[in-house]
C-alpha cells in the first residue's frame, strides 16, 4: 500500500455509471429486507414501534399514550424497554431515535382504523428497510472514490446483505437502524474529502447525531473523528473548515441533547445502561477473563462469531491497518475499539438477533477500510476478498430468507456454553429446523383501535374491536 491511495482513484472515470451501480445496490438492498414476513425481533424492536405510534398520532414520545404499557407501568409490570423520564413520561431506554424513524413509515395508517401488532410491525419495516438501502447507497458512493463501480456496487451490496443489514437491522427499529445512516454518511464525506473540502464541514455532526442516539458508538466515534481531524489538516484553511463544523455540529446535536436531559437526565440516551446496572453487577466487564470471554465469543464462537457470518469484515480490518494512509488506520482503529467494547459488555451476544448484532456497525464500516488504504496488491488477494465478501452475501442470504428465533436463540441462546455448539447452531438451525408459519409474538397482539382519543394520548388502543 502507498500514499497514492489517499487520492480517489474514481475522478478519472464517468461517475454517473458508478452512481447508477450503487442505485441499484441500494434498490436489492430494500427489497431485500421483505423477503421474509415481518417477524418478531425480540424486545428491543419493540419500543421502536409502540414509541412510532405515539409520535405519529399525537407528536409525543411518552409511551403513556400506549395503553398497555400505561396499564403495566401502573402495575409496576413495565416492559424492559420502559422508564421514566425525568418530566414524569414514559420512555424508551433506546432513545427517541426508532420512534421517529418509525413515525415516519406509520403515514399510511389511518386515525381510528382497528390495527395488530404485526400490522404495525409490518408498517415501521418501510422505515427500517429504508434507513438500510440508505446507508448501503451511502456506503456505496464512498467507496467509489477509491474503487471501480463493480468492487464498490459488490462490497456495498455485501454489507447491506450481510447479518448487519436485511436480516436483522432492516427488519424492526432497533436503536442501531436508526443512527446507521448518520454513522455511514460520514464515510463519503471523508472519502470525497480531497476534491470537495467542504463535505468535511458535516463529520463531526453526523458523528456526534449518532453517539446521541447510540452511546455504544464511542469506540468508532473516535477512531472516526481522528480520521476527520486528519483529513482537515491535509485541507487548505483547516482553521476555517474546523470552525465551521463546529458550529455545524452544535445546531444538529442541540436538539438531541435536549431531547436526552429531558428523558434521562443526560447529554447521552443512558437508560439502556441504567437499566442494565439494576439487573447487572458489572454491565462492562471489569475482569480480564470477562473481556477474552467476549472478544473470542465475538470473534469466532460458532453463535455470534464473525469469522462464520461476516468473515470479510476482520479481512478488511487487517487491510485497513496495513495501509500506510494514516486517516484509513484511524479508521481502523475506531474498529478495533468498537469490538473491545462491545466484548466487555455483559451481554456481548447481542441477545436475540442473527449473528453478532453489536458488531453491526463495523461490518459497515470494514468495506470502507478494505478499499480506501487502496487497492490490495496481489491477485490472490484480490481473490479472497472477492471470496470473503461472497461468504458473508451468502450468510446473510441465508439469514434473510430463514432467520426467525425459534430456530435456536429461544431454544439454546440462554444455555451455558449454547454460544460454542458447533453441531447445534443458529446457522445449521437455520437449515435443518421446520419453519414457523405462525407469527412470533413479542408484544400484545391486539387489535387496536389506531389514534383513538384517550385521557392520556392517542394509542394504539386498550379498548379493541372483535
Amino acid at each position: 500500500m502507498t500514499e497514492r491511495a489517499q487520492t480517489p482513484a474514481a475522478f478519472s472515470r464517468p461517475i454517473w455509471t458508478g452512481c447508477a451501480a450503487i442505485a441499484v445496490v441500494a434498490v436489492v438492498t430494500f427489497a431485500a429486507c421483505f423477503v421474509q414476513p415481518a417477524r418478531g425481533q425480540g424486545r428491543d424492536t419493540v419500543a421502536g414501534r409502540v414509541g412510532a405510534a405515539t409520535v405519529a398520532c399525537n407528536g409525543s414520545f411518552d409511551l403513556a399514550s400506549v395503553a398497555w404499557v400505561r396499564e403495566a407501568a401502573a402495575k409496576h409490570q413495565a416492559p424492559y424497554f420502559a422508564t421514566d423520564g425525568t418530566d414524569g413520561a414514559i420512555v424508551s431506554i433506546f432513545g427517541r431515535g426508532p420512534a421517529a424513524l418509525g413515525a415516519l413509515a406509520l403515514q399510511g395508517l389511518v386515525p381510528g382504523q382497528t390495527v395488530t401488532d404485526r400490522d404495525l410491525r409490518y408498517a415501521v419495516r418501510w422505515g427500517a428497510a429504508a434507513a438500510v438501502a440508505l446507508s448501503a447507497l451511502l456506503l456505496g458512493l464512498a467507496l467509489l472514490a477509491f474503487a471501480s463501480p463493480v468492487v464498490a456496487a459488490g462490497l456495498a451490496l455485501a454489507a447491506g446483505v450481510s447479518f448487519a443489514g436485511s436480516p436483522s437491522l432492516g427488519q424492526g427499529l432497533w436503536q442501531q437502524t436508526a443512527c446507521l445512516p448518520f454513522l455511514v454518511a460520514t464515510l463519503p464525506c471523508l472519502a470525497w474529502s480531497r476534491r470537495f473540502h467542504w463535505l468535511l464541514l458535516g463529520v463531526p455532526a453526523l458523528l456526534g447525531v449518532a453517539l446521541l442516539q447510540r452511546p455504544a458508538l464511542g469506540g468508532l466515534a473516535f477512531g472516526l473523528g481522528i480520521a476527520w481531524i486528519l483529513c482537515v489538516r491535509a485541507a487548505p484553511d483547516p482553521t476555517r473548515i474546523a470552525a465551521w463544523a463546529g458550529a455545524v455540529a452544535l445546531v444538529a446535536i442541540a436538539p438531541l441533547v435536549r431531547a436526552n436531559l429531558v428523558d434521562f437526565g443526560s447529554p447521552l440516551p443512558l437508560g439502556q445502561f441504567t437499566r442494565n446496572q439494576a439487573w447487572v453487577d458489572e454491565p462492562l466487564a471489569q475482569r480480564p477473563t470477562r473481556f477474552f470471554t467476549g472478544m473470542s465469543g465475538l470473534l469466532v464462537s460458532p453463535a455470534r462469531g464473525i469469522l462464520w457470518y461476516a468473515p470479510l469484515v476482520p479481512a478488511a480490518v487487517w487491510l485497513g491497518w496495513r495501509t500506510k494512509v494514516p486517516w484509513v488506520r484511524a479508521l481502523g482503529l475506531g474498529v478495533l475499539l468498537h469490538f473491545c467494547l462491545a466484548a466487555v459488555f455483559h451481554n456481548w451476544s447481542g441477545g436475540i438477533a442473527f449473528g453478532p448484532r453489536l458488531l453491526a456497525e463495523a461490518a459497515w464500516i470494514a468495506p470502507f477500510l478494505a478499499i480506501a488504504g487502496g487497492l490490495p496488491s496481489t491477485r490472490r488477494v484480490q481473490k479472497w476478498l472477492a471470496a470473503l465478501a461472497v461468504w458473508t452475501v451468502a450468510v446473510g442470504a441465508l439469514g434473510t430468507w430463514r432467520y426467525d428465533p425459534r430456530a435456536w436463540d429461544l431454544r439454546r441462546l440462554e444455555e451455558k456454553g449454547g454460544v460454542w455448539d458447533v453441531i447445534d447452531n443458529p446457522l445449521i438451525a437455520l437449515m435443518t429446523q421446520p419453519r414457523h408459519h405462525e407469527p412470533l409474538v413479542d408484544a400484545p397482539r391486539g387489535p387496536f383501535l389506531y389514534c383513538a382519543p384517550q385521557a392520556l394520548g392517542n394509542l394504539p388502543a386498550s379498548e379493541s374491536r372483535p
